[in-house]
């Protein structure tokens, strides 16, 4: 079930591209995929992440609480690693024809307007619920 964008935008947000990614974990020999494709929508104000074949809410991370975005690549796996200011960071594989457009869309992510802001604490919040959700599905 993808995300349902109607019900998710805000005044003044738009959609700047969808994607599947999958999240690369560290397991005993490196890094490896985790076992489930996740939906990356990117819009103007923040990154929403939803695996696809769960009933699982979409998990909103909030342009300001990116710190930083690199192309990477950890072992054999060429990524995206996305660091947030709680102190987590995640990696997301994408298909390589697919890479780039992620890549300039999180970086066109810009702060709301200042007549908007978004719940800090929800945004913590759906952090926190996305890596214990990974957690459970990462590679022993």
């Amino acid at each position: 079930m993808a995300i349902d964008v109607k019900n998710v935008l805000v005044e003044g947000e738009t959609v700047l591209g969808r994607f599947q990614v999958e999240i690369l974990a560290p397991s005993t020999d490196g890094w490896a995929p985790a076992v489930m494709a996740i939906e990356a929508l990117v819009t103007n104000y923040r990154l929403l992440l939803k695996p696809f074949k769960k009933k699982y809410e979409h998990a909103s991370i909030p342009n300001y609480f990116i710190s930083s975005i690199e192309e990477d690549t950890l072992d054999e796996f060429p990524c995206l690693s996305i660091c947030i200011k709680t102190g987590h960071s995640f990696h997301l594989i994408v298909p390589r024809r697919h890479k780039k457009s992620l890549y300039d869309n999180l970086l066109k992510m810009h702060i709301p307007k200042p007549k908007f802001k978004m719940d800090e604490n929800v945004a913590r919040n759906d952090i926190q619920r996305l890596v214990s959700f990974f957690e459970r599905w990462m590679p022993a």
